[in-house]
């Protein structure tokens, strides 16, 4: 996952934008005080895929690219089940940077199919061991 961050001089406030491993919009949100013409301005030419998101950047407003958070702690949290923990963090630490995106960017599919399908949530070390956002390659 990609954060942008959109600021301006012309309204108080940040707008997020995130954006998936195929560099597809998944997320925005309006953290700003905006003027209605605003709103229309950013509904009407939300950037959908990540390179058109500088198209933002003009002499009023910054785009900034937010670092990718690939820490243990960020996972934690996403995962929301907190079921051994040091088991988990010794397998984070011995997966790759890929292998990190790809257990993070997983996570809402994940928590989605099993929404859908009743199926218990895996110990976040089980989740990390099995890997299953290889499977859907």
């Amino acid at each position: 996952m990609t954060t942008y961050i959109i600021t301006s001089d012309r309204f108080a406030g940040e707008i997020e934008l995130r954006y998936d491993l195929r560099n597809r919009l998944v997320h925005f949100d309006i953290r700003a005080d905006l003027e209605p013409g605003h709103y229309g301005f950013f509904t009407r030419l939300l950037p959908l895929a990540e390179d058109k998101v500088m198209t933002y950047k003009t002499d009023t407003s910054r785009v900034r690219k937010v670092p990718l958070d690939l820490t243990f702690e960020r996972f934690w949290q996403l995962y929301g089940l907190r079921k051994s923990r040091l088991r988990a963090e010794r397998l984070w630490d011995r997966l790759s940077t890929a292998d990190r995106i790809g257990a993070l960017a997983y996570i809402p599919i994940y928590l989605g199919e099993l929404a859908t399908t009743g199926y218990a949530q895996k110990y976040p070390d089980t989740y990390l061991r099995d890997k299953p956002w290889n499977d859907k390659k």
